[in-house]
């Protein structure tokens, strides 16, 4: 009888430690995975026809913190116009990216 109960609690003993192992595993996974980088606006305001977002602006796939984009629609006109503000010497500079009529930005060719 107590053969069978030392094989049995060698048994249990097994299981927990692998499962502990296998669960420490999966947080390790968890825990050094990338985050995943998202895109939000910052701030988007519509009043009248005109309707101004910005954004963080990307850098080849990467997301910068110290540049946005703003999105200034004309929603009367149909006219988008895009500025990147660019921090330089700690002084905020807004420069102009792009700009024209939405249906010519976005015409299929």
């Amino acid at each position: 009888m107590r053969q069978h109960s030392n094989n049995s609690t060698r048994n249990i003993d097994c299981f927990l430690g692998v499962g502990a192992m296998l669960l420490t595993g999966v947080l390790l996974l968890l825990l050094l995975k990338a985050p995943v980088t998202s895109v939000e606006a910052g701030m988007v305001v519509s009043a009248d026809s005109f309707t101004v977002m910005s954004a963080a602006t990307a850098s080849k796939g990467q997301v910068t913190s110290d540049e946005d984009a703003l999105y200034i629609m004309d929603n009367h006109n149909g006219i988008l116009l895009i500025y990147r503000i660019q921090k330089q010497a700690g002084i905020d500079r807004i420069v102009l990216i792009d700009g024209g009529f939405a249906a010519d930005l976005f015409a299929s060719k």
